[in-house]
């Protein structure tokens, strides 16, 4: 049996859906109440005066609308589109920046380094508002991309980093990691680049 991955925007696509749906509904009910008086009256206008027949017919386009601007964002939880104002064509999450249609493991490594910019070492090994999985993801780009100096680490002139090395000046720093959590992050779908070497002796970060 063939297993479908869930989206995080199928929800939101079928919403997206029904809105238009409603609207073309609408209209079409409007220019039919015009062109062929003895239909529409006779369902509508028999009994509502025309104006609140016509809200009614617009009400299911109004609770699609108010559903697709407080959709909520598939990583940060919050409204992807609202924040004080609906902004419907926005490219990004207006909280955690994600881009549309990107899953919730989506990682943009220019949103991470604005990210880990902000937080000391300490300051990220207890930073509660994300997971273990991501706040070690987001040290290793840090300590393997942007700042090896942050700890003191050395990497070669391929960017390898010796994993005993790296793991021993991080909870020198404060920030406890074992080799269990390296396996952990690099085993992540969809991983921000991470690599090491077949003895897992050595990791390196390996796109910019």
């Amino acid at each position: 049996m063939t297993d479908f991955k869930k989206s995080g925007w199928d929800k939101y696509r079928a919403i997206r859906k029904a809105f238009w749906i409603s609207v073309l509904w609408f209209f079409v009910c409007c220019l039919g109440s015009q062109i062929l008086p003895p239909i529409i009256p006779c369902t509508i206008g028999k009994y509502l005066p025309s104006w609140l027949g016509a809200c009614v017919l617009f009400l299911p386009a109004f609770v699609f609308s108010t559903l697709l601007q407080h959709y909520k964002c598939p990583r940060c939880g919050k409204s992807f589109f609202y924040d004080g104002v609906w902004l419907a064509w926005t490219k990004n999450c207006l909280h955690c920046h994600l881009p549309k249609w990107e899953e919730a493991g989506y990682v943009n490594p220019d949103s991470e380094k604005d990210y880990i910019r902000t937080l000391s070492i300490a300051e990220m090994a207890t930073d509660a508002t994300i997971s273990a999985m991501k706040r070690n993801s987001r040290f290793l780009i840090l300590i393997l991309r942007d700042d090896p100096g942050a700890i003191h680490l050395s990497l070669d002139s391929d960017g390898w980093a010796d994993v005993n090395n790296l793991l021993t000046r991080a909870n020198r720093y404060g920030f406890k990691l074992t080799r269990e959590d390296l396996a952990d992050v690099l085993s992540l779908s969809g991983n921000p680049g991470f690599e090491w070497d077949q003895p897992g002796s050595r990791i390196r970060f390996v796109r910019n």
